[in-house]
């Protein structure tokens, strides 16, 4: 898989989010939440459960930068901002058609989170359609 600048943003942008939103939960959990109008309290458990998905944002958003620079990773980073990014906003989704309209911030989360989603799948196919036509 060829290194082009379009792939590369799509995993930059995907990479920095997920690392800024995982480091986020993983320090502040609190102070991040309660910008979403979401009080955790001082809940060890409710704290633990918050920090547990900020470790796994932070790995995936480091998998994603390190497919910028090792062309090996690429198509693995592609893949990982594809599904964590898709599987973030369907849940979401699905939340909202079964919980209710979410704060204002979680609904803008929801599309920023379905936008790299069908930017890291953009990119996928691109991708691959670029390795078929190096084919002899």
């Amino acid at each position: 898989m060829k290194s082009t600048r379009p792939i590369a943003v799509v995993l930059v942008i995907a990479g920095l989010v997920a690392l800024l939103i995982g480091g986020a939960l993983l320090v502040a959990p609190a102070s991040f939440h309660s910008s979403s109008g979401i009080d955790l309290g001082g809940d060890v458990n409710l704290l633990n459960e918050t920090r547990a998905p900020g470790a796994s944002l932070v790995a995936m958003g480091s998998l994603m930068l390190l497919g910028v620079v090792v062309e090996r990773l690429r198509f693995v980073a592609l893949v990982a901002a594809a599904v964590l990014y898709a599987s973030y906003g369907v849940g979401r989704l699905a939340s909202w058609a079964v919980d209710g309209t979410p704060h204002s911030t979680l609904v803008v989360a929801t599309g920023v989170e379905l936008a790299i989603a069908a930017a890291a799948g953009w990119a996928l196919a691109s991708s691959r359609l670029e390795v078929e036509a190096r084919r002899p």
